[in-house]
């Protein structure tokens, strides 16, 4: 089973005081197997790959901006090309959460992630298509899986 690493600024960059998030202690990341993040000089992707993560799962954005697009002055990426570059390297797939932005949707892919989490896989599909990207298997709307085998 691949380890998947899901985090986001709450997860991973404690305040000062470890009073907004007193969980954390002495930056100590439960979400990274009990890590502490000073052994990594603060490094979360090379703390996510010493737990043997196959998978980075950022959130897309920080604080109020996981909401906002790239094209909004709120936004502010968690999840950049640098992060991506930095996973690939040791091995790890990226597919940050959760984007539901056309706009944020391509940003991501010309980062090079690997997949998109999203509240709308329609956008995730109709951008990818748009690149020539393969997208999930076609099915058939009219008669949905779980029903396929239904009595009358």
């Amino acid at each position: 089973m691949p380890i998947v690493a899901l985090l986001d600024e709450t997860t991973v960059v404690p305040d000062e005081t470890n009073k907004t998030y007193p969980w954390l202690e002495n930056s100590k990341y439960p979400w990274l197997g009990g890590l502490d993040l000073d052994d990594f000089s603060g490094d979360w992707v090379a703390a996510a790959h010493s737990i043997s993560s196959s998978i980075l799962s950022p959130n897309h954005g920080t604080g109020n901006s996981s909401d906002a697009t790239v094209n909004s002055p709120l936004y502010e990426p968690f999840t950049t090309k640098n992060v991506v570059d930095r996973a690939h390297a040791l091995g790890m797939q990226v597919i940050p959460w959760t984007v539901d932005a056309e706009v944020t949707i391509s940003k991501l892919l010309d980062d090079g992630v690997d997949a998109i989490i999203s509240n709308y896989p329609e956008r995730v599909m109709y951008v990818a298509r748009q690149r020539g990207l393969s997208v999930g298997r076609a099915r058939n709307p009219s008669k949905p899986e779980c029903l396929a085998n239904a009595s009358a």
